[in-house]
């Protein structure tokens, strides 16, 4: 989260007032609230405290406080912390800024059943170190949910195609580019772990939680995001 880490916050703070729209009906995200709901409620009944990790404008974290859960949203980009305020209801959920380069979540140790990373570590400078950190703040048998690209989807080889393009431009040409492509190579440019599952788990275990199974995952299927679930044993 270091050097990258303020481009990203940058990225996405300049999304911020139109990234909620994302999630209404037919847009690219109208999905994820519900295919996140349905795997916490089979991994955590309420009542249970959440830790909604990049949480945005807050639209995941507003679709666990309905369903009676706690909710702590936290995020580095002070843009969309702003924006899940304006749309959130006043004292239903906990909006936490964080530092860019973070190393230690500003959360006790065993404070939360869930930690929810909807897309997220895709955008990490030390994604193990962040395994850790929720291990930490995680109480015994509680769970990190977590959705990481598909490196099988035929959408990540494009995207593998765009980096290498977009290693090979410089300044000057990509400045022509039209303001859509230039923000598709820009969210490329973030979005740089592509790991195979079996590293992601990986890094689980090595943070002392093993995977759990969790309905419409998209493990073994073509699905641009795989849902993980990894529960804390110690």
């Amino acid at each position: 989260m270091s050097n990258d880490g303020e481009y990203v916050r940058r990225l996405f703070d300049e999304e911020a007032a139109s990234w909620s729209e994302r999630y209404e009906r037919g847009r690219p995200l109208s999905g994820r609230p519900t295919r996140f709901l349905n795997a916490l409620l089979t991994l955590k009944q309420p009542p249970a405290t959440i830790l909604d990790l990049g949480c945005g404008t807050g639209n995941l974290a507003r679709a666990f406080a309905m369903r009676g859960y706690e909710v702590f949203g936290a995020d580095v980009a002070k843009a969309m912390l702003k924006r899940a305020h304006e749309l959130s209801p006043k004292g239903k959920i906990s909006w936490i800024p964080l530092r860019v380069g973070w190393t230690k979540l500003p959360f006790k140790e065993s404070q939360f059943d869930v930690i929810v990373a909807s897309s997220v570590f895709e955008y990490l400078d030390d994604s193990e170190m962040t395994l850790q950190e929720c291990c930490r703040t995680l109480r015994t048998g509680g769970v990190v949910l977590c959705t990481v690209p598909n490196p099988h989807h035929p959408i990540r080889y494009a995207e593998a195609l765009a980096a290498f393009c977009l290693d090979k431009l410089n300044q000057e040409t990509f400045s022509r580019y039209p303001a859509r492509l230039r923000r598709y190579f820009d969210y490329v440019r973030a979005s740089r772990n592509r790991y195979p599952l079996a590293r992601w788990e990986s890094f689980a275990a090595q943070a002392h939680m093993h995977t759990v199974p969790v309905p419409d995952s998209g493990r073994g299927m073509l699905t641009p995001l795989v849902l993980l679930a990894f529960r804390k044993t110690c």
